[in-house]
């Protein structure tokens, strides 16, 4: 985007007057021209060594799950932008050097290893003005669908963004960094809430763990339970409201290999296995204020 320039007149003293050391004489015939350029608007960007080291990290997680993948999103957080014009690069402060950031179609991506712009604390940079964006770590299976979660992959996700990448904007008051370094991850404390983004629409949200079944109720859902003061300090509720969803994180009754199904709003069927009704017990613990999933912004921490 081209910068904006003024010019401003004025007029200035003529030469015979300031040579004779009279009073200064103005000519309108000879104005002086300051041209002043004004900053160039903020642009989306992240710190390129943040995303590394989230790269690193995972390298322990998927020593354990090998078919776990990690991935980077960048979604549209406000209107008035074409995601379609969407560019991403890495930019070194030093030399002004850039490497194309190859995005999918979904906006999704990696990020290669460039040691000297990591040393350098290069920036992941856009075309999009600052403020429009919201950015994601994400962790899926091969071979399942954007539909299909597995909830250790959402809390290892949320540990990498909020520990880590340091993507999405935050609530992070001081006693909760103070327990960050103190605990592997801070996702799973109660008062902790991150919530994730569905591809489409979400209707509702299963879950499977043995004979356990549970449906996410709708106050887990589109941000319903943010507060209007917070929503400018987290990205889930504008543009990506009704696709925004939360799920137990801290609630260690249901283990990592809980299976998540996501049901969209235009889905014909639902995932093929279909989670019965809960127990009230089990509504009790959704519905519990200490359970992320109520907290549906991605946060670390809510209000």
């Amino acid at each position: 985007m081209a910068a904006v320039v003024a010019v401003v007149m004025f007029p200035v003293a003529s030469r015979a007057a300031s040579a004779a050391g009279a009073p200064a004489a103005t000519s309108a015939s000879e104005p002086q021209q300051v041209v002043v350029t004004a900053r160039e608007p903020a642009l989306e960007e992240k710190s390129y060594r943040d995303i590394l080291a989230a790269v690193t990290e995972f390298e322990h997680y998927h020593a354990a799950h090998p078919d776990a993948e990690l991935r980077f999103h960048i979604f549209q957080r406000k209107e008035g932008i074409d995601m379609s014009q969407l560019r991403a690069w890495i930019q070194d402060p030093e030399d002004g050097t850039r490497v194309p950031i190859a995005l999918a179609p979904d906006g999704s991506f990696t990020v290669p290893v460039v040691p000297k712009m990591r040393d350098d604390d290069a920036l992941v940079r856009t075309d999009m003005p600052d403020g429009t964006l919201a950015w994601l770590v994400e962790i899926s299976r091969a071979g399942d669908d954007e539909r299909r979660h597995v909830l250790g992959d959402l809390r290892e996700q949320c540990r990498l963004d909020v520990s880590y990448a340091h993507l999405g904007r935050a609530i992070k008051p001081p006693a909760l960094r103070i327990e960050e370094a103190v605990v592997h991850n801070i996702c799973e404390q109660r008062g902790v809430g991150w919530g994730t983004y569905g591809a489409k629409p979400v209707f509702s949200v299963h879950l499977a763990a043995g004979d356990r079944r549970a449906i996410e109720l709708s106050d887990t859902l589109h941000c319903k339970l943010a507060l209007a003061l917070f929503i400018p300090l987290t990205d889930a509720c504008y543009v990506l409201r009704d696709r925004v969803y939360g799920t137990p994180l801290n609630d260690a009754s249901w283990p990592d290999d809980t299976r998540v199904d996501v049901v969209y709003v235009d889905d014909v069927d639902p995932p093929a296995v279909a989670p019965v009704a809960t127990s009230n017990a089990n509504a009790n613990a959704n519905n519990s204020p200490n359970n992320s999933a109520n907290n549906s912004a991605p946060s670390a921490a809510t209000p």
